[in-house]
Order: C-alpha cells, then sequence, then structure tokens
C-alpha cells in the first residue's frame, strides 16, 4: 500500500445494534481504546491495525439510526463524518433489517465520502432465506459491498482489502437517486453555495439540510453572509414547491425519497426475500415476553434472578476478597509496632482503601454479566417496552426500571447499569436520583433505628414505608429534575 499520509484514518458507522462494535473489534484485535467524547457521556472506541504494512486508524462512531442533531449520537457521527481527514467510511448494516438500515447509508452517500459498505450478520439473513447479487449492488452503488460475520471474524480480511482499495483508488462520489423533484432542488441549492468563496463540503448534505429547515445548518448558513442568506432562500422557495408539488410535509416527503431508494436498489439486487416465518420462533418468543399479562409476571421474575443474583451470589467472592484483604492487613502489621504512623498508613489507609473499593468488584461484574446478557438476547428492549406505558407516566424511560431496582442492592451498580441507556438526558438524571433508593448499605442503620421508634407489630410496615418513600423521591426526583436538564441541553 502506497500513500503520503503515515496513517489511514476510518470511521465506521451505521445504526444501533448492527454489530459495529464486533466488526471494530475484530479489525483492531478485540482491544479497541474506549473512552467519552469531551462534554458528552457518549462511549468513544477507537483502535488500530496494520494492512500491507501500513498502519489504518479505526473509529467506531456512535450507533444513530440517521444524521440529524436530535440527540448527542447523531451530532458526534453528523460532525465526524463531516470531518475532511476521513480517507473511508464503513457503513455496518444488519443484514436482516436492509430496508430500514440502507436508509442511513443514503445519507452518508450525500456526505460525498468514500464509503464501504459491510453487510454484517450475513449469516442470520441467508438462514432466513435471503440472497444477494453482490456484484449488481456494487455496480449500482458505485463502492465495495462485503458480507461479514462481525462475532465470529467472518469477511474481515475482505473487509480489509475492499478499505485499502477504496483508499488507494478513491471512486468518483455516486449520488442516491432520490427522485428528479429532491435531486433538482438539491441541486439548486448545491450551485448558489458553490457560488461563495467559503469552501462548503458535503454540499449535498447540507442544501438537503437546509431544505429541510435544519436549525444548525440554517443558523451556520447565517454567518456565511450573503451567500447562506441566498442558498437559505433558494432552499425555502423549493421547500415549499415541493410541499404544494407533493402535498405532505417536507420531512415525510424526503424520507420518503430515501425509502424509495432502498426500495429500489433492493429490487434489483435481492434475488430471493427471505422467508415470511423466518422469524417464527422469535415472533413466538415475543407473544410471551411482550404480553400484557403474561410479560408482567415473567419480567419481575427475570429481574429478580438477575437482583438476587447480582448480590447472592457475589456475597462469595466478597467474602474471599475481605479475608483477603483481612489477611493482608494482619501480615503488614506484623512488620511494624501497634502504634507506628507508617502502619496505620498502609493497612488502614492504602491496603483497608483499597479493599473497600475491590470488594465491590463481584457485583459489578456479575451485574454487568447479567445486563450484557437481557442486552444480547433482545430482553432488556422487550423489557423497557413492556413498562415504558407506566414509567413515562412519571417522567421516567422503560429502562429506568433497571438500574432503579439494583439502586436497592447498592447505588454504584444501579449508576454504572445507566450506561444501557441510550439517552444522555435519561441517564444524566437517573444517575442523579439514583442514590435516594434506599440501597444494601442503609439495611443496617434502618435495622437499627427501626426498632428503637416503633412497636415490634409496626416494624416490618415502617422498614416497607422507609423502600416505598425512596421510591417515591426517585420518581418525584427523576420528575423535578428532568425538565432542568433538558433546558440546559
Amino acid at each position: 500500500m502506497v500513500n503520503e499520509r503515515k496513517n489511514l484514518k476510518v470511521a465506521l458507522a451505521g445504526n444501533s445494534n448492527s454489530g459495529k462494535t464486533s466488526v471494530c473489534n475484530q479489525l483492531t484485535g478485540a482491544n479497541p481504546h474506549v473512552g467519552n467524547y469531551a462534554g458528552v457521556t457518549v462511549e468513544r472506541r477507537s483502535g488500530r491495525y496494520r494492512w500491507d504494512g501500513q498502519q489504518v486508524d479505526v473509529l467506531d462512531l456512535p450507533g444513530t439510526y440517521s444524521l440529524s442533531s436530535r440527540s448527542p449520537e447523531e451530532r458526534i457521527t453528523r460532525d465526524e463524518l463531516l470531518q475532511p481527514d476521513l480517507d473511508v467510511v464503513v457503513v455496518v448494516v444488519d443484514s436482516t433489517t436492509l430496508k430500514r438500515s440502507l436508509v442511513f447509508l443514503s445519507q452518508v452517500m450525500q456526505i460525498g465520502v468514500q464509503p464501504v459498505l459491510c453487510l454484517n450478520m450475513s449469516d442470520e439473513a441467508q438462514r432466513a432465506g435471503q440472497r444477494l447479487d453482490l456484484g449488481q449492488m456494487e455496480r449500482l452503488l458505485g463502492f465495495p459491498v462485503v458480507e461479514s460475520v462481525g462475532h465470529k471474524g467472518k469477511g474481515i480480511d475482505e473487509l480489509k482489502r475492499a478499505i485499502a482499495d477504496t483508499a488507494i483508488h478513491p471512486r468518483a462520489a455516486r449520488r442516491a437517486a432520490l427522485g428528479d423533484a429532491l435531486n433538482g432542488a438539491v441541486d439548486e441549492v448545491v450551485s448558489v453555495l458553490r457560488r461563495s468563496k467559503d469552501d462548503f463540503g458535503a454540499a449535498q448534505w447540507v442544501a438537503t439540510r437546509l431544505i429541510l429547515d435544519d436549525a444548525f445548518f440554517v443558523g451556520s448558513l447565517k454567518k456565511k453572509g450573503e451567500a447562506g442568506d441566498a442558498a437559505i432562500k433558494v432552499a425555502t422557495e423549493r421547500r415549499e414547491q415541493l410541499e404544494r408539488d407533493t402535498g405532505v410535509d417536507i420531512s415525510l416527503y424526503v424520507m420518503q425519497c430515501y425509502y424509495g431508494f432502498v426500495d429500489g436498489l433492493l429490487k434489483e439486487v435481492m434475488t430471493q426475500a427471505p422467508a415470511e416465518d423466518a422469524r417464527r420462533i422469535s415472533d413466538a418468543v415475543d407473544a410471551v415476553l411482550v404480553n400484557r399479562f403474561i410479560g408482567i409476571p415473567v419480567f419481575p421474575g427475570v429481574m429478580y434472578a438477575i437482583f438476587g443474583g447480582t448480590f447472592t451470589v457475589g456475597d462469595y467472592p466478597m467474602g474471599w476478597i475481605e479475608t483477603g484483604f483481612e489477611w493482608l492487613e494482619d501480615w503488614v502489621s506484623g512488620f511494624f509496632s501497634d502504634d507506628s504512623v507508617v502502619r496505620s498508613l498502609i493497612v488502614d489507609g492504602v491496603i483497608g482503601g483499597e479493599g473497600g473499593v475491590v470488594v465491590f468488584l463481584p457485583n459489578i461484574v456479575l451485574l454487568f454479566l447479567g445486563l450484557a446478557l437481557l442486552e444480547d438476547t433482545g430482553y432488556m428492549s422487550r423489557a423497557a417496552f413492556l413498562v415504558d406505558r407506566f414509567m413515562h407516566r412519571f417522567g421516567l424511560h422503560g429502562k429506568s426500571f433497571i438500574p432503579m431496582m439494583t439502586g436497592f442492592g447498592c447505588s454504584i451498580p444501579g449508576i454504572m447499569a445507566t450506561r444501557a441507556m441510550e439517552n444522555e438526558t435519561d441517564r444524566l438524571t437517573t444517575m442523579l436520583v439514583l442514590p435516594l433508593m434506599s440501597c444494601g448499605a442503609r439495611l443496617p442503620i434502618w435495622m437499627l433505628l427501626v426498632p428503637v421508634f416503633f412497636a415490634v407489630n409496626r416494624r416490618a410496615g415502617a422498614l416497607f414505608g422507609i423502600y416505598m418513600v425512596g421510591i417515591f423521591d426517585f420518581v418525584a426526583g427523576f420528575s423535578g429534575w428532568k425538565p432542568v436538564l433538558l433546558r440546559r441541553m
């Protein structure tokens, strides 16, 4: 591979749960660097690999279904894809949901980057009977198309080869066929943008967002002076004309154009559609798990198993850790006198302090194993759907129930469990009010105070009331904090 720059920069983009992280792990040797983007609690994964002697830097962008700016994930993905230093953008899609997943691809194509399409989870699609003409798909799109199975590592070498080939031999940008009316309107706005001295990267995407009256792009163009005002004026005229001609709102019309492009593409490349009953087993399971009558008792049972397993099974390794640190304290104490300041510093400060933190590790590990199991099997989404209506009555998200329930045992793993929530506002508000729950560390205090202030026949009710007050405070606190955070974000 010959390239003037030392490193190639590749971004992975796609819908949530499309297997991007699995593909990233396979590309980078399952050892990506994980952190958060500055200022937001959105995970950032990056890594690198070498191909033909050249280093390739890989950035796994947050999962998103569009490039609008409604959420931090969408804004970050959009901003990263608009960076001029990207050599290749790998769009990872779920092969079992191509009609939905390829809408995102059509938006990426408008940006004008050098894409590679990765059809992940191809084994599941093939088991369902789906067959695609990949050669025809490449010809129609104008860039490489690779099938992969991310968690098994299949197709990864082919993907690396496609990335290298695209970086060395960039293709001419191929636009998504969004219909003559919309494409014509976009071209008019683009022609106005290009009259300006300013460099408008991703002109087709900017023009489309202006036609959609996107506040971010409209605000940015207003700062460009006359050229920006002229582009906004033309975009407004084309938007009004399209709404008059079609009789539908512009947002709906543009989305129809995206889906029309996807439908036309699949009609040309899909040689065999998946069987209609391919998901019969999954549908049968859903009929039980999300049933309004059966699903309710099943959900507490599953959560009780996760909750009980976290703190019951975790008691054993916690005891081992405590015993180990006690032994270490006794052993180190033998080297010093009882009144030694150094002994107090090492034994009580360093060893005791570290032991007080490490002892929570089994609970955290077991909790995340349980949450990973629920997430990977798809039950987390089903459970959130099941309680979402009830939780929304209090301004909560369905997934808030899991950290809330975990908070009864310990607030620390409960707060860490909020990472499973996609929305940043829901994560922050849940973390802020979760300490209002009565965790296990407070139970000995309640067991001491309740007998002092309550008669024998009222102690159980008093303890139950304490926990109910904690739940009420949680709900009230969440409902009160959320509007404040929404105004500040």
